[in-house]
């Protein structure tokens, strides 16, 4: 015995495309923003007393750090457009279900209505039927012929 299931119902799935497209952003500025945190923190390197050890002044720590800041900010651009691109690629796939549903629900009222036409065609095509034919009149049985 099949289950009982609820109606189908498009704004469901619209929501979880709208919530895919949310989360998405969410991703490439998340990424974006740690990419450019990450990189002024080892562009400012320099700055901290374990620069001491390399060949870089602090004097050009500042340039360090938005030379960081901007190398973060484009790896965690490709990373992040990367990532989100699998967000939207799911809510496309969800409206591309929705579309196919609204498609097939408007193809199966098309086709009943392409049924009732022709049956209505049908009706009015088929010939009338002919009157019945009477055989040569014979003289009443009970008087008996003549």
């Amino acid at each position: 015995m099949a289950a009982d299931f609820p109606d189908f119902d498009p704004r469901v799935i619209e929501r979880f495309a709208e919530s895919a497209y949310r989360r998405a952003h969410a991703i490439f500025v998340g990424c974006v923003s740690g990419g450019v945190v990450l990189g002024a923190m080892f562009g400012a390197t320099p700055l901290t007393p374990l620069g001491a050890g390399w060949p870089i002044p602090a004097a050009f720590g500042f340039a360090t750090t938005l030379a960081g800041a901007l190398f973060g900010g484009v790896i965690g651009y490709v990373v992040g457009d990367t990532r989100s691109s699998l967000c939207r690629l799911q809510g496309q796939t969800a409206l591309a279900q929705v579309e196919s549903a609204k498609q097939a629900t408007a193809m199966t009222e098309a086709m009943r209505e392409i049924h009732e036409i022709h049956e209505q065609m049908r009706v009015l095509s088929a010939p009338a039927p002919a009157p019945a034919e009477r055989g040569p009149r014979r003289g009443c049985p009970r008087l008996g012929s003549r």
